[in-house]
């Protein structure tokens, strides 16, 4: 058989775990290369994802302008780079730590849906797999569909 049709054979727990430690190093050595640039707090005219932010807001206002209305235009615009910018400060942070994450998106009942769903921690710092995954709660907000009748 030649080893273009070769089956692969399924990682080794040895070879999960090496592969998980690497990872993790490679996370803590990419956030000392990158912490000059994006280790802040904020997301100043200098940060090279500002183009992005201000791209995704406009198409974001562009598309939700109907709904919101004109009446603070200029704020709402504001906002939503704001708000973007927090999500890539946020991903930043998610992104070099040594831990693994991943997101739950499971909701309680039918009358809510997931604004932000539970972040779920995978492994310690030392890249050990946990047991279970530590939670951190989802946020959600109830739809009021308990109280809509349908016609």
């Amino acid at each position: 058989m030649s080893p273009h049709t070769q089956r692969h054979q399924p990682d080794t727990d040895l070879e999960i775990e090496a592969r998980t430690i690497l990872l993790a190093k490679w996370r803590q050595i990419i956030r000392i290369l990158m912490e000059p640039t994006y280790g802040r707090t904020y997301v100043n005219g200098n940060d090279p994802r500002q183009i992005n932010i201000q791209e995704l807001a406009a198409v974001l206002h562009e598309t939700l302008h109907p709904l919101l209305g004109e009446d603070r235009d200029e704020q709402q615009l504001r906002d939503l780079k704001q708000i973007i910018s927090q999500g890539a400060i946020f991903g930043y942070i998610l992104f070099t730590q040594p831990s693994e994450w991943s997101f739950g998106w499971t909701r309680s009942t039918h009358s809510q849906f997931v604004v932000f769903p539970a972040l779920l921690k995978t492994t310690d710092e030392n890249a050990r797999v946990l047991p279970a995954p530590e939670v951190r709660d989802p946020v959600t907000l109830s739809t009021g569909i308990d109280n809509v009748v349908y016609q």
